[in-house]
């Protein structure tokens, strides 16, 4: 039997370097949403991390858990333009965050050294070591496009460095995602505001010019006003702590410096040359400590469920993926270019009711209620909070459905998320109140006031008691209701009938309160 994951604890050179393999990061996936506050931790820690191993010689900094699942199928028109470009494409299930982050301070960090080579080279002539330094900068940058580069070994690529992470994007779009591209345009296959500012810069763009959205701004800037803040604090006392530390065996910045500097020579220079030759040294320093100090522990993942289920494990802190955030991109894969026009309404009403939900622990609560109630409705399915199970039942129940059926199962559970949203959410007003919120929405489906009067009636009598059941019975009709709008015949009888499950529903569950022992109820 085949071992369903592995796992390796790798550098951040051997994750990202690995020839040919591409990340992915699927439609499912929330936007890259890092900000100052992200941006600042990751650098303070890796520049506070080369100043422990001084002191801590072999220190070096765990970034966490990055869980990957192979793409089997690399799909041209979704992945690609052309076959074969890639020999490994890995979609991203835990860690996009980060990698498209650490990406980007690679990128900050190859501006950094082309500024700080063209301000030495003004002094190239003052001492050998300056020269020296120059060429082991230049050739960090090439460890460093490693970061967000995947080179394209086929012929007629242009150019021959790719985004190394892509992301799914707007299904409505075309094409539908970034797309690594043999020798399309950038500006039309790399869309993403990552991918686009990889690509920008892959180009050759002058790195301030490139367009940022604010996310990716925000964070470029921070990268570069602390980077710079830390170079410009360097003395020659750190420039010694750093020179000791090149030749500690076993640490983590041990030959960080191929070529260590006589500092007596430098020492000698006037102090604006010093300052920029120290600045180049703590420039390397953080560069090797980010290449080889810094470590993720990688899971790779044979199946793409327990990929999933490895995430919701492990992913203590983050914000966890529900069950209806992983189904999605099934649908989107089911429809095809048919989406949009098929489905994507009823996708949409899902998604708008689970974002009213400010919290990842709300969303993920609210996911769990919405698709346990359309289970007992749809099927009769008992399923559990748990999120494979969950994911389960919607990926089986969906895959063999074709045309209305599937739609109808989509349905099912748009109309059990705004039952929740709209029925179970509201609270009865203050007393007196001349506005009952369930009464007003119960007359914008077509109730008149009577019906909507006795059926909130009924609805809050039975929410009050804990009557839970109840909803899985009263959500049916509540579904024809909505989907008898626009025919004012089927409104009618559709609002009689959900008048009379709720005045049912109230009677049972008032008699069973009356018949089961002890006057407690049983359900």
């Amino acid at each position: 039997m085949s071992q369903p994951f592995k796992h390796s604890a790798d550098s951040l050179l051997s994750f990202f370097s690995q020839p040919g393999r591409g990340f992915y990061v699927p439609y499912y996936q929330r936007n890259y949403s890092w900000d100052e506050d992200n941006a600042s931790k990751l650098i303070s820690d890796i520049i506070g991390g080369v100043k422990r191993a001084l002191n801590k010689p072999n220190n070096s900094i765990f970034l966490g858990t990055v869980i990957l699942h192979d793409e089997n199928n690399v799909e041209v028109g979704v992945h690609t333009d052309t076959p074969n470009l890639l020999t490994k494409v890995s979609n991203v299930v835990d860690g996009q965050q980060r990698i498209s982050s650490l990406g980007m301070l690679a990128c900050t960090l190859s501006y950094i050294i082309q500024d700080t080579v063209q301000e030495l080279n003004q002094y190239i002539s003052s001492a050998s070591e300056i020269a020296t330094l120059v060429q082991e900068l230049q050739n960090q940058k090439l460890d460093l496009f490693d970061f967000f580069c995947v080179e394209i070994k086929k012929g007629g690529a242009q150019p021959n460095l790719k985004p190394l992470i892509i992301r799914a994007g707007d299904v409505t779009s075309n094409p539908v995602s970034d797309q690594w591209t043999l020798a399309g345009s950038g500006n039309h296959f790399y869309r993403s505001n990552t991918a686009s500012f990889f690509s920008e810069f892959i180009s050759g763009n002058p790195f301030l010019s490139i367009n940022k959205d604010s996310r990716v701004e925000c964070v470029v800037n921070t990268y570069i006003d602390q980077i710079k803040n830390e170079l410009g604090s360097v003395d020659s006392v750190f420039a010694r702590s750093l020179l000791s530390a090149n030749s500690t065996q076993g640490g983590s910045l041990n030959n960080f410096m191929d070529y260590p500097p006589n500092l007596s020579n430098i020492n000698n220079l006037p102090n604006n040359e010093q300052k920029v030759f120290y600045s180049g040294m703590m420039l390397l320093a953080i560069c090797h400590f980010l290449k080889s100090a810094c470590h993720f522990v990688v899971i790779e993942c044979q199946d793409e469920g327990i990929a999933f289920d490895m995430f919701q494990s492990l992913n203590a802190t983050g914000t966890p993926l529900t069950a209806f955030e992983v189904f999605r991109p099934v649908i989107v894969k089911k429809y095809g270019t048919g989406y949009a026009s098929t489905i994507k309404d009823e996708v949409d009403r899902i998604e708008s009711v689970f974002e009213k939900e400010s919290t990842a622990s709300g969303k993920e609560e609210l996911t769990d209620k919405v698709i346990a109630s359309a289970a007992l409705a749809y099927d009769g399915s008992i399923i559990s909070n748990r999120f494979s199970e969950e994911r389960d039942w919607l990926i089986d129940t969906f895959q063999p459905l074709s045309g209305q059926n599937a739609k109808d199962f989509v349905c099912c559970i748009a109309s059990q998320a705004e039952y929740r949203d709209n029925i179970i959410r509201p609270r009865k007003s203050p007393k007196n109140s001349q506005n009952i919120k369930l009464v007003n929405h119960l007359l914008s489906l077509g109730l008149n006031p009577q019906q909507a009067d006795m059926s909130a009636f009924c609805i809050f009598y039975l929410r009050d008691a804990g009557h839970k059941f109840a909803h899985s019975v009263i959500s049916v009709f509540y579904a024809k209701l909505l989907s008898s709008q626009g025919n004012t015949t089927k409104v009618a009888s559709a609002a009689n009938e959900f008048l009379s499950i709720c005045k049912a529903t109230a009677a049972f569950f008032t008699l069973w309160i009356m018949l089961s022992p002890q006057g407690k109820p049983v359900l």
